[in-house]
């Protein structure tokens, strides 16, 4: 008897313990604080993940390299170089830690796809080139023989993300500069 009573209440504490209010997966509207993270340790984070990156880091070790901020964060990466546009990708997670996971796997992930894609374009915009005459473009050329070059990483954090309701775009007096942004409900299809 004693021990369907420990069961029980081990149970209940599992089942009644956790926070019914969170979801499977944060969002923006998580965010409620800014990280304790500061300017230098973020700067060095950025110079730690271009490093990272370049050498081929798996995302589980590159979410190592996280400050220890255990609030919901949101974090973009941007990888570009001087000719081309960067890429951009994001993670959110409940921690710090998760949310440079998310963004580091997704980069990983997609940088192959990429690549593919960037030789297949190079390689019909010169061959389209060839077909009129026209000698091939160097930077497609260069951009065909390295499709995923980059020189530069940019680390952008969410710091707080607040919910406004009834949002129009056209009417909104919300300055949308570099610090603040929007962002709709994954529901909606982002």
């Amino acid at each position: 008897m004693r021990k369907i009573a420990l069961l029980l209440s081990l149970l209940f504490l599992v089942s009644f313990g956790q926070d019914s209010a969170m979801p499977d997966n944060p969002w923006f509207d998580h965010i409620r604080r800014p990280t304790s993270a500061t300017q230098e340790e973020l700067c060095a984070l950025a110079k730690s993940l271009h490093a990272a990156f370049k050498g081929g880091m798996p995302a589980k070790k590159i979410a190592k390299l996280a400050p220890s901020d255990e609030t919901p964060r949101a974090v973009f990466i941007t990888i570009g170089g001087n000719t081309w546009p960067g890429r951009t990708y994001f993670g959110v997670g409940f921690n710090f830690g998760l949310a440079l996971e998310s963004a580091s796997a997704y980069l990983i992930a997609n940088e192959p796809e990429f690549a593919k894609e960037t030789v297949k374009l190079a390689k019909s915009i010169n061959d389209e080139r060839a077909k009129l005459g026209r000698a091939p473009l160097k930077e497609w050329v260069e951009r065909q023989a390295h499709p995923t070059e980059w020189n530069w990483l940019k680390l952008d954090v969410v710091q707080v993300a607040k919910p406004v309701s009834g949002f129009i775009m056209s009417n909104s007096r919300i300055a949308l500069t570099s610090l603040v942004g929007f962002s709709f409900g994954p529901d909606m299809g982002y």
